[in-house]
């Protein structure tokens, strides 16, 4: 059950990153010309702790305007998140929108955290 619900949780964040940018001017002919930079170094900060402080903080990160703080705030809950509570990590991935930098990042952390506990859960049975 719980690897069922894992691999449909992936899928989900998986789709989830595919979705594109549209530009607000409606011309889709312009092409990108500023490179995109990915960071997959987890960032250092102020939000730790256990599930219930994550939780909370998540809750007052949804709560804010959404911009540039707030995805950044949802993208910090999320790295922590993916020690203490998988599930909210998922749900703060899904929280960022589809051209956040560090959301592909967040991502295949998340991916290869599943893949490491399916292997150590094959191992002990």
């Amino acid at each position: 059950m719980i690897h069922k619900s894992a691999t449909f949780i992936a899928m989900l964040l998986i789709l989830a990153s595919c979705g594109k940018k549209q530009d607000p001017s409606g011309s889709g002919s312009e092409t990108e010309t500023a490179p995109r930079t990915r960071h997959a170094v987890r960032p250092a900060g102020g939000v730790s702790g256990t599930r219930d402080q994550l939780r909370s903080a998540f809750k007052n990160a949804k709560l804010m305007e959404a911009g540039a703080e707030r995805d950044k705030a949802v993208t910090e809950i999320a790295w922590n998140a993916l020690e203490y509570d998988t599930d909210l990590s998922a749900e703060a991935i899904l929280e960022l929108p589809a051209g956040n930098e560090g959301k592909m990042a967040l991502i295949t952390a998340y991916l290869r955290m599943l893949v490491g506990e399916e292997k150590s859960a094959d191992a002990t049975a």
